[in-house]
């Protein structure tokens, strides 16, 4: 088993989360898709606000980000309906992963890629961002009929 890593000079919004996705590793949810979503399930049920806060704002920022990539148009929107705080925590998210674009990201993503491929995450990176899938089958209720 490996060792939990939690990156503490990233945003503090998105810290409970991302202890809760490293317990989930802790207790044998493998693959980063499945342990993001056991993250923001747990944080999500957590009686503690800072932590459900957190859960639901990574789980938005998951979605919002494949809607980007169907719609942008439509995420946009989606985007406005926030609250003030949650489009300031985004914002501040986004402000802290951009000063790592160019040489380095790429060099960083490509050895994290490799190592990730090694363990079988065959999606390497975007393995995290994979949990959409079992976000939409928890939270979008079905309302067609199969008649």
């Amino acid at each position: 088993v490996g060792e939990s890593t939690l990156n503490v000079d990233s945003p503090a919004v998105f810290l409970p989360v991302t202890i809760a996705h490293e317990l989930a590793h802790q207790r044998g949810v493998a693959a980063e898709q499945e342990a993001n979503f056991v993250g923001v399930m747990a944080a999500t049920a957590s009686a503690n606000a800072d932590y459900a806060y957190s859960g639901w704002l990574f789980g938005y920022l998951h979605l919002s980000n494949a809607l980007y990539e169907a719609d942008p148009a439509l995420a946009a929107a989606s985007y406005q309906t926030l609250c003030a705080e949650a489009r300031a925590d985004l914002a501040a998210n986004n402000a802290y992963w951009k000063q790592w674009e160019g040489p380095v990201k790429q060099t960083g993503e490509k050895v994290y890629t490799t190592f990730l491929q090694g363990y079988g995450q065959d999606l390497g990176m975007r393995s995290y961002g994979a949990c959409v899938d079992l976000l939409v089958e928890e939270f979008l209720t079905n309302t067609t009929s199969c008649d």
